[in-house]
Formats: C-alpha cells, structure tokens, sequence
C-alpha cells in the first residue's frame, strides 16, 4: 500500500487478517537467500490473524483491498473483515490446485510450455521467476508464481474462514494468453467456491490501460466475456485510470472502490446504479444501428459532455475508421450510407491503452468489446 495512505487508515470498524507475502529485498528487486528458504519451506504468507486496520498493519496491505472495505464499511456502517493474500506478478496458475492442472490437457501443455521455455523466449514473468530461482542452492527451489504454489500455500489455510465474497485483480501475467485464461478463471471460481463450500460471489477487475500492452484489449474482451460462463460474477472496468508507461498504476482508490459498489448492489443491495454496461447485442430499425448494454445501470454519458470517442468500424476487420455514434437512453444508435458493405465489424476502446470516454451515469466505463453485424 501507498504509505500516504496507510498514514491515514484507523478505522477500528474494519479488521484485517493481511497474509502478508515475503516481498522480495534482495538486489535488482529478487529474493534473498533467505526468504528463498522461507518459499521453499511453505513460509511464503505471514499473518498475525485479525487485527485493526491500523497505519502499521496496513502498509504492506493491498491498497484496493483496504479502499474496498472504506467504502463498504463507511456505507454499511457495520464491521468489516477483509483478508489479504495478493501476490504480485503472480500468473492465474499459481492459484489453481494441481489436480485441475493435470485434469485438463490444455492446461497441463501450457503451463509445461511456460516453464520448460528458454529464457530467450521473452516471457518477462517466467525470466524473472527462473533467474531467483537461479540463485537458490536447492535444485528443487519452489517459486510463488509457480503452478499451484498459492494456492497450495494462500487458500487452502484459510479455506474453513467463513467469506461472503472475493474480490480478484489479477491478468497481467496472462494476457497472451485470453482463451485460455476463460477457461482457467472458470475452473478457479469452481474450485475456490467447492473449497470455501459456498457459492460466493466473484468480483474480479478488467484489466487497465497501457500503451505498450498490445494484447490487452483483447484480453479485456475476453475478461467481459467470462460474466456469461462464470455465474455469480460482476466486472469492475478501471480502462480510465491506467498509466501509458506503468502497469501498475498509482491511483488505487477508484479500483477498490468500484468493486465495492459492486457488492453494495449485488450484495447488499443497497446501490442501484453500479455496474459498467457491458456489450449486449446490435439490432436494427428504420435505417438506424442500435448498440445495446446489459447490467445494472440508468444510462450513458460522456466525460465533460465531450462527443463519443472510441467506436470504429471495419468492412475487412482489419482496417477500422473512426465511428461517431449518438447516445440514445441506455443505447448507442449510429446510421451508415444505404450503399455500404456487408458484413461489417463494430469495436470499443479496443486500444492497450485507451482515451474511450463513454460511461455510465454513475462515471462507470463501458467495457472493450466488438461485435460482427451481418
């Protein structure tokens, strides 16, 4: 967490249970020799069990997780406990049981593929973890973005703590990889949810945006796309708040507090207009192209009242012109020439890191999408 916020968090109403990983202090950003014994003897989490939110529990706390449960617990006014076990960089596979792994043969090749690769391949994750690993004197070292590893070690200790839901924020790791991240994220939700023995509700983010992330858009489509496969899950989409540079970027707070309002509704149901629209379907009337939204919202906007930015169309779906639609209520409506092609493509915000401006009422983004018209 920032340490400016962690200066200002003392709200005794919210309790933290903060498995706490060993965060890596050796040089260039890589674990010490020691805290390479501490993962391979399983000592990767710490935890102190439940105590306050106060500065000095918190500065090594997820800053979403701690905005999430300010909003929740300054809504509700009632208690709120949060358990933290995030570890950065990690891939989805880390958090998937072994069992699920060798079940399922597409992800057994992948993960062997990843891992048995050469360096040079250029998977940034996979040489950072590989060159730690190098320095450890155990030929067996584990790693914590290892297949299994967090999960083994971050969710099966706390499997019997009652939870009411989870929040998730995790992608960046397999963004080349989309297909296959719906189907392990799917396989994930199941598994946790047989574990906790509770159908708790999911509610993961969209990846944000970056400038040099080509593969992220479609990862972000893929991401909408889980909400029909996956029940019992909402999207918060932070598109509007990524860095050009960073994939972390700074401002955490409006990352934690829209999956707040996403439990608030879902949940709680005490908020009404709290969900991103995500694409729907695209129908036709009267000469006019109407986009339509799912979710719980009341309409759409733009910032500052600008026009629409982020819509373009294809006849090829290679090469894509800008698209200057109208909102319409809850839909977007767009006309084209009575001459032109079929078929045609419409996308969204389909950019790594992009300036697409249409919200909600509430200022929440439209999800990336894209959509074949025939």
């Amino acid at each position: 967490m920032e340490i400016s916020v962690a200066k200002k968090a003392n709200n005794p109403n919210i309790r933290i249970y903060n498995m706490k990983p060993t965060y890596p202090t050796g040089k260039d950003g890589v674990h010490t020799l020691e805290e390479l014994k501490k993962i391979q003897n399983n000592q990767y989490f710490n935890t102190k069990g439940w105590v306050k939110a106060m500065p000095e529990d918190v500065l090594y706390f997820s800053a979403v997780g701690y905005y999430f449960a300010e909003k929740l617990q300054s809504e509700l006014n009632i208690p709120i406990g949060i358990i933290h076990n995030a570890v950065p960089g990690s891939p989805i596979e880390s958090w998937l049981s072994k069992k699920v792994i060798v079940q399922d043969t597409a992800f057994t090749k992948f993960v062997k593929q990843r891992w048995e690769a050469k360096e040079e391949e250029k998977d940034a994750m996979i040489s950072v973890a590989k060159h730690q690993i190098s320095l450890s004197e155990d030929v067996n070292q584990k790693h914590p973005w290892m297949p299994s590893y967090n999960y083994e070690n971050g969710i099966l200790p706390i499997k019997n703590i009652p939870i009411k839901g989870v929040i998730w924020y995790q992608g960046e790791s397999n963004a080349e990889a989309p297909v296959l991240y719906q189907s392990m994220f799917k396989k994930m939700v199941e598994l946790w949810r047989t574990d906790f023995n509770e159908d708790v509700p999911f509610y993961f983010t969209q990846l944000t945006s970056r400038e040099d992330r080509p593969a992220w858009p479609e990862f972000r489509y893929a991401q909408s796309e889980s909400l029909n496969e996956v029940p019992n899950t909402k999207m918060a989409v932070i598109s509007d708040v990524g860095d050009r540079q960073d994939t972390h970027a700074k401002n955490k707070q409006p990352v934690g507090e829209r999956l707040a309002l996403l439990a608030l509704g879902d949940t709680y149901k005490v908020a009404k207009d709290y969900e991103s629209p995500v694409f729907d379907k695209i129908t036709f009337s009267n000469n006019t192209y109407s986009i339509h939204f799912k979710g719980k919202f009341s309409g759409l906007k733009t910032k500052s009242s600008e026009d629409i930015i982020g819509f373009e169309m294809s006849t090829d779906n290679i090469h894509f012109k800008k698209l200057e639609p109208r909102i319409e209520g809850k839909t977007i409506a767009f006309t084209l020439p009575n001459n032109h092609k079929k078929p045609f493509y419409i996308r969204y915000a389909w950019k790594p890191y992009t300036e697409a401006n249409l919200t909600s009422n509430n200022g929440l983004p439209i999800s990336t999408f894209r959509a074949k018209i025939d």
